[in-house]
């Protein structure tokens, strides 16, 4: 990683570097996934797939992808994804608005007195930088139900509660 790009002295480097492997590992899951979307099938045989490797991918990397994907730990791992998967009760996007979108058009809303009498989201639980302040009484999450522990919804990968919000002292 180092020797193709630039990373920043500590304690921005630090951060930028968890971040980068962070998004590099996303990356990498999703194309693991998209590739086996487009060559695996139960119906072929492991050299047959093997064969049939796509040109832009380390052959090495490939054979031993596809001998997991044949093996009965990568069965029983996209066996019980599935069962998982299945279970998800809700997607994992808001739609083509940001949070900060949706945010602000309320605030305007508020400020020109259009605010829905019925929302129980007040104009204290708006940031100024235009984050939403989850409350558990606001619709929102009376629909979806509590967040999960150490988890913030809404606002991207790798957010951890104690990232986000300063220590008590």
């Amino acid at each position: 990683m180092t020797k193709r790009f630039t990373i920043p002295e500590p304690p921005l480097g630090d951060i930028v570097k968890s971040w980068f492997l962070k998004d590099l590992g996303e990356k990498w899951r999703n194309y693991k996934c998209s590739l086996k979307q487009k060559i695996f099938d139960e119906a072929f045989t492991p050299q047959y797939v093997k064969n049939n490797a796509p040109t832009d991918v380390n052959l090495e990397q490939f054979c031993k992808l596809v001998d997991f994907w044949y093996s009965d730990a990568g069965r029983h791992r996209s066996h019980a994804g599935k069962q998982n998967r299945s279970l998800q009760m809700t997607v994992h996007t808001a739609g083509s608005k940001s949070f900060a979108r949706y945010a602000h058009e309320l605030r305007r809303m508020e400020e020109i007195g259009l605010n829905d009498s019925g929302s129980s989201q007040t104009s204290n639980e708006f940031r100024v930088d235009g984050s939403i302040g989850w409350s558990p009484s606001d619709r929102y999450a009376q629909v979806i139900g509590p967040e999960r522990h150490g988890r913030i919804r809404g606002v991207g990968l790798g957010q951890l509660l104690h990232l986000i919000l300063p220590t008590p002292t």
